[in-house]
């Protein structure tokens, strides 16, 4: 018995120091509410809550169907221009790496953000049901994004401008987005 129990530590231990230097895990991302901008190999640049990206960045307004929520019609967002953000870290000219909270990644080509510039959303539009829960004030045109409505970023495209062919499994669609980078 003190044999397995040995072996099973051992094992655990080994797959924890695996587990720990070969991958990106969300205890290296523990804040959902921080958007890291990174060098390739992983070094922090900059980081950003969305108070502090919307005082930084130029804010562009985005209306937009959303591929998996297309019955609830056009939403706007408003946030910074992807391109705009890497730029000023002198990734401008890079594909980039896009890491969500979840570790879901996409790959965003500098193609795609010269032809669709979308952008990095911090706020959505308020909504009929927003303005009847309280969530928006009367005056209010836009509200944070909030975690428990996919995250506190969101890199959003506008709909009307993508290929046909792009459906609700299209990769550049990510939520509670958490780290920029360029891609290897």
């Amino acid at each position: 018995m003190r044999f397995f129990m040995h072996v099973f530590s051992v094992f655990a231990v080994l797959t924890i120091a695996f587990l720990s230097a070969n991958s990106t895990t969300l205890a290296d991302y523990d804040d959902p509410k921080k958007l890291s901008i990174e060098a390739a190999d992983g070094t922090p640049l900059a980081s950003y809550t969305p108070e502090q990206l919307q005082a930084a960045f130029a804010q562009h307004e985005v209306e937009t169907v959303i591929p998996w929520l297309k019955a609830e019609g056009a939403v706007s967002f408003r946030g910074p221009r992807l391109r705009e953000v890497m730029a000023k870290h002198g990734l401008d000219n890079r594909d980039i790496l896009a890491i969500a909270f979840d570790e879901y990644t996409a790959n965003i080509s500098v193609e795609d953000m010269d032809a669709y510039a979308p952008i990095i959303a911090t706020e959505i539009g308020c909504r009929e049901a927003d303005y009847k829960s309280g969530l928006c004030l009367k005056e209010e045109k836009f509200r944070p994004l909030r975690q428990e409505e996919n995250g506190y970023f969101r890199l959003i495209w506008p709909s009307a401008q993508l290929p046909k062919s792009s459906s609700e499994n299209d990769p550049r669609w990510i939520w509670a987005l958490v780290v920029l980078r360029p891609s290897s």
